[in-house]
C-alpha cells in the first residue's frame, strides 16, 4: 500500500476479520472439504500479511526510496 500510515490499519482490520471468520465458523467457506487443513493455510496467509503490513509500514518506512526511473 505504498507505505501509507493507514495501510497497517486496513491490514489489521482485514486480518482480524478473516481470522475471526475462520474461528467462528471453523472453516473458510467450505475449503476444508476440498483441501485438508485449507483453513489453516488461509489463517497463515492472514497472519503473514498482517505482520508484513506492520513491518513494511513501520520498519521499512525509514529506508530511503530509490529512483527506479533512472
Amino acid at each position: 500500500m505504498d507505505r501509507k500510515e493507514y495501510a497497517v490499519y486496513i491490514e489489521l482490520f482485514r486480518g482480524v476479520l478473516g481470522l475471526a471468520l475462520i474461528s467462528f465458523t471453523g472453516d473458510w467457506f467450505g475449503l476444508d472439504s476440498y483441501v485438508p487443513l485449507g483453513s489453516w493455510l488461509v489463517a497463515l496467509y492472514f497472519l503473514i500479511s498482517l505482520f508484513s503490513g506492520i513491518y513494511f509500514t513501520y520498519f521499512e518506512a525509514s529506508a530511503p526510496k530509490r529512483n527506479t526511473w533512472a
